[in-house]
C-alpha cells in the first residue's frame, strides 16, 4: 500500500513539473523574439542614423537597403558603407531609405520590424529629419 501511494506521489509531482516548464517554455520564447526584435529595431536605428549623419557630413546621397537577409548602407556611387545580417524571425516592411545632403528625408516614412507576434515601427520624421521608435 505504500509503495502505491510513493509511486501515485511522485507520478503527481512528475505531471505538475512538466506543466510548469511547458507554461515556462512558451513564455520564454515570446521573451526571447521580443527582446530580439527591440535589439534589431535599436540597431537599425542606428542604421538609418549614419546613413544620414554620412549623408550630411560629407553632402553626398546615401541609402539605406534591405537585400534577402542583409542590410545595407552605402553611398550614391554604390559604394557600400556598413553592413549587417538579419536574425531569420525577423521581417521588414520597406526596402529603401534614401538620404540626402539636406537634413531631411523629403518626405516621412515609417519602417515596421515585425517577428510572429509583435511589431515595432521606425519613423522618420518630414520636417525635422528626427528618427525615433515607436512600439
Amino acid at each position: 500500500m505504500k509503495k502505491a501511494s510513493v509511486l501515485f506521489e511522485l507520478l503527481i509531482s512528475f505531471v505538475i513539473l512538466t506543466a510548469l516548464i511547458t507554461v515556462l517554455m512558451i513564455s520564454y520564447k515570446s521573451v526571447i523574439y521580443r527582446v530580439s526584435l527591440n535589439n534589431e529595431t535599436a540597431f537599425l536605428k542606428r542604421f538609418l542614423e549614419y546613413a544620414q549623419d554620412y549623408a550630411i557630413t560629407y553632402q553626398v546621397e546615401t541609402s539605406w537597403e534591405q537585400l534577402d537577409r542583409i542590410y545595407i548602407v552605402k553611398k550614391d556611387t554604390g559604394e557600400v558603407l556598413k553592413k549587417h545580417h538579419m536574425p531569420k524571425p525577423l521581417l521588414i516592411d520597406k526596402t529603401k531609405v534614401v538620404f540626402n545632403a539636406r537634413l531631411k528625408p523629403g518626405k516621412g516614412i515609417t519602417i515596421v520590424l515585425s517577428t510572429a507576434k509583435r511589431q515595432n515601427r521606425i519613423v522618420i520624421d518630414p520636417s525635422t529629419g528626427r528618427i525615433r521608435v515607436m512600439d
